[in-house]
């Protein structure tokens, strides 16, 4: 599935406009458009949190503590999982 998402993601016109768009390269040298994408097993609690404007989810779990932790160091270290 998420082989899937990214070719979408590749073939999108909506991503490919921002990726042409001269604007977006002049202010961001090496502009890329890239996706993240986690997986956690166990239980998590999600509520909504925003305003009237913006509503997002929220998830609660030490289980989605340590995806979103391993997720962050990947990045940081430039190694995809």
């Amino acid at each position: 599935a998420f082989v899937k998402v990214l070719a979408e993601l590749r073939r999108s016109e909506e991503v490919l406009k921002y990726v042409h768009d001269s604007r977006i390269g002049e202010k961001f040298e090496l502009f890329q458009v890239e996706l993240g994408l986690s997986l956690h097993v166990g239980w998590a609690i999600e509520g909504p949190i925003g305003s009237d404007f913006k509503i997002d989810p929220a998830y609660l779990s030490p289980h989605v503590n340590v995806t979103i932790q391993l997720e962050l160091v990947s990045r940081r270290y430039d190694l995809p999982l």
